[in-house]
């Protein structure tokens, strides 16, 4: 039976602990990820947006498995990732790959292409023979728009968008289920960038991949997901349908909306409108606010978010919110939001 859902994700807790200084104190901790419940589903783009430091990276590698979690549970496709034995996982790792935000660092400079892509497969085992093995890389290095001729290069004699190819051609020679893709185009040049990402749109079609798209661009987010979680201090405060047309732009955490806010104005009318900016700095992960974390920072608070966090609910289908008064965002905000959106969605098509 193929499951719709491909991840989910179940109160999932990542604890750093940390002591300052010789005498520091036991006891004190980063809550980088604090509590997230959701699911990925088949064959979807489900994009992570959020300030850096927010716990993005570090979700996503504990889906993977790459760290261990501090609590919660990680089904995918059916199998509790984290009660699986090193053998297990191993076996399991095939169906995964990740791709990383700097090619560069996350090439080894030692090793030539030819070498970087038969790894995988021989640590799982896949191909019979070296001929079979190499047809094999030379295969996908076509997919990713590189040659035979790369074979024998070594990273650093490749530009940073050949290198990124490089990655992703790693990422998926295994034909994985899912994988990872840790702001994979913000270390490259702007015209290389919409390359990658038309690249990533056509292999995730030919080989039916499912990604987890991190970035802190959301005009990217808008182009490539199906679907967008919004991250603050750990938590997601909310998840959006992006491919649903009558309600892009439709936000109800003032988070989201200043996020969006945030994206520069293509249009000249909205460049003469006085910004909106969220107020305030990002509090420590390490003693965060009571309540609902963004409340220190919400122009909109009352007394009800200092003291109680607002669960994630569906607010309407597929959108969900950890808000206690999305209906003032939606009113004071999300028609500004709504204007960018659309004015975003006619420069992605070209338009004017």
């Amino acid at each position: 039976m193929v499951r719709d859902d491909l991840i989910i994700v179940k109160d999932l807790k990542k604890y750093f602990p940390i002591r300052a200084g010789l005498f520091g104190t036991k006891g004190v901790f980063v809550r980088a990820v604090d509590g997230v419940s959701l699911t990925i589903k088949r064959g979807e783009t489900f994009g992570l947006a959020g300030e850096s430091g927010c716990g993005k990276s570090t979700f996503a590698r504990l889906l993977l498995r790459l760290i261990e979690p501090t609590a919660g549970k990680v089904l995918f496709d059916g199998i509790d990732l984290f009660s699986l034995s090193k053998k297990e996982l191993r076996k399991l790792r095939r169906r995964m790959g990740i791709v990383f935000q700097d090619p560069k660092s996350s090439l080894n400079p030692r090793m030539t292409i030819y070498n970087i892509l038969k790894r995988p497969l021989e640590i799982h085992g896949i191909g019979s023979s070296k001929e079979e093995r190499l047809n094999m890389i030379i295969e996908i290095l076509e997919k990713v728009g590189l040659g035979e001729e790369h074979l024998n290069r070594y990273p650093h004699e490749l530009s940073g968008g050949q290198q990124q190819r490089v990655s992703i051609a790693r990422a998926i020679i295994t034909k994985p289920d899912f994988v990872v893709l840790d702001e994979p185009t913000s270390a490259l040049d702007i015209s290389v960038q919409a390359q990658i990402l038309n690249l990533l749109v056509k292999l995730q079609r030919e080989f039916k991949l499912t990604y987890l798209f991190i970035t802190h661009n959301l005009m990217v987010l808008q182009y490539i997901s199906d679907r967008v979680g919004i991250m603050y201090l750990g938590k997601v405060v909310e998840i959006m349908n992006t491919r649903d047309e009558l309600n892009l732009g439709k936000v109800y955490h003032p988070y989201t909306a200043f996020l969006m806010l945030s994206i520069p104005a293509v249009d000249i009318r909205e460049r003469r409108r006085d910004k909106i900016i969220v107020p305030g700095e990002v509090p420590s992960s390490i003693n965060p606010p009571t309540g609902c974390r963004f409340h220190p920072r919400c122009p909109f608070a009352k007394e009800e978010c200092k003291s109680k966090e607002p669960p994630l609910l569906e607010i309407r289908r597929g959108h969900y919110v950890a808000c206690h008064f999305p209906s003032i965002t939606e009113e004071k905000l999300t028609p500004y939001v709504e204007e960018r959106m659309e004015s975003i969605r006619r420069l992605l098509r070209g338009g004017s």
